[in-house]
């Protein structure tokens, strides 16, 4: 089964890359907004390595070689991602190759310990093969073979998850530390790991005895995020440099915000809504509002720890806009657990390939429009 998975991923990724080389070359780039986006290098001309590392991609990249400044415009972007490509440049003598390499290993070893995640969770292995399928053909899953943190971030989550159900509670605790390197929204995982270490005592009944000492080890979240404004005070001369820089971009997203329904109200019902712009973007609401309708499946089908995790991180337009929104729900892995899981039952499991179909062709409009800089994510 290894082996087929290992497949599955390679061949949807070599699709992704022959699909952005394509598209390149068959078809018009967006020349305005490549110039209009932050260019690493400096006004560096369009070609096919453009097309591999559009909007976000160049900040990463950046920040890999000349690292956090005060004042920057990329401090808004977590450091893990970016410290990792500068150590494989080390080895691989390009940045960019080294990006590629990074992200599309992390989403490899992330998506199969995704799947014996969702075996053992759900002791089948159909309902795992599926779930690796929906996840595939999310729409915007391409992330996961480009520049990007989602492969990083999804990678630490799973394994986060992985060794935290084994009940291998140190193990958990080191990626829950670095889960807010990777994305300072990372120290969320603090409340799923709160919620199962609460279940867990309670079943044991060892809240008072020596046990109970590795309740702790929820406090690594937090340690984490300490850590990342530590990183940002030694590298920028403040603490809340990256925080600050959040307000340089135009989605608006701050640890202020939290809470704010009345913002999340506002954004979701903004004039001058178009098909896919950046702020007024229909499509990232019709996603949100899926997020929504899909929650109590979630909560059904996986349990509470997971659910907190698919709730809180799948709410992030209260802390800012609806912007990249359609991305963000790629690392919700428990929606996937979830709708494999349905599609598994006899009753819905005519609509398993007509889904997968649908996601994936959606998929490749959307990674045409990434490539060739008109805007997604």
């Amino acid at each position: 089964m290894i082996k087929k998975i290992i497949a599955l991923i390679l061949s949807v990724k070599i699709t992704i890359f022959v699909i952005i080389f394509l598209a390149f070359n068959l078809l018009p780039t967006n020349i305005p907004a490549h110039y209009l986006n932050f260019l690493y290098p400096k006004n560096q001309g369009i070609s096919i390595m453009s097309a591999y590392k559009t909007w976000d991609a160049q900040h990463y990249l950046y920040l890999s070689e000349k690292g956090y400044g005060k004042d920057a415009v990329s401090d808004a972007f977590s450091p893990l991602f970016p410290i990792t490509i500068g150590l494989a440049n080390v080895v691989f003598h390009s940045y960019f190759f080294s990006g590629l390499i990074l992200s599309n290993s992390f989403s490899v070893i992330g998506i199969i310990i995704f799947y014996f995640f969702v075996k053992d969770f759900y002791k089948n292995k159909e309902i795992a093969f599926s779930s690796i399928l929906l996840l595939l053909s999310f729409p915007t899953s391409f992330y996961f073979s480009l520049i990007y943190t989602e492969s990083l971030f999804f990678l630490i989550s799973i394994c986060f998850f992985h060794f935290l159900y084994k009940k291998r509670f140190f193990l958990a605790s080191i990626f829950a530390l670095l889960l807010p390197f990777a994305r300072y929204l990372g120290i969320l995982i603090f409340f799923p790991f709160l919620t199962f270490f609460i279940e867990f005592f309670r079943s044991k009944k060892v809240f008072f005895k020596k046990e109970n000492l590795k309740f702790f080890l929820i406090l690594a979240p937090l340690v984490g995020f300490i850590f990342y404004l530590f990183f940002m005070k030694f590298t920028t001369g403040n603490y809340f440099e990256g925080i600050i820089a959040q307000s340089y971009f135009v989605a608006q997203k701050s640890f202020f915000n939290v809470f704010r329904l009345d913002l999340l109200i506002i954004n979701f019902f903004a004039p001058n809504l178009a098909v896919h712009g950046f702020t007024n973007s229909v499509l990232d609401r019709i996603f949100f509002v899926a997020f929504l309708a899909f929650s109590p499946l979630v909560f059904k089908r996986t349990d509470r720890s997971l659910f907190i995790f698919y709730l809180l991180l799948g709410l992030v337009p209260l802390l800012g806009t609806f912007m990249s929104y359609t991305r963000y729900m790629v690392v919700l892995f428990p929606l996937f657990m979830s709708l494999g899981s349905l599609v598994e039952e006899k009753r819905w499991n005519f609509l398993k390939f007509p889904a997968i179909f649908f996601l994936f062709g959606l998929q490749i409009i959307f990674l045409i429009m990434q490539a060739l800089n008109y805007w997604v994510a």
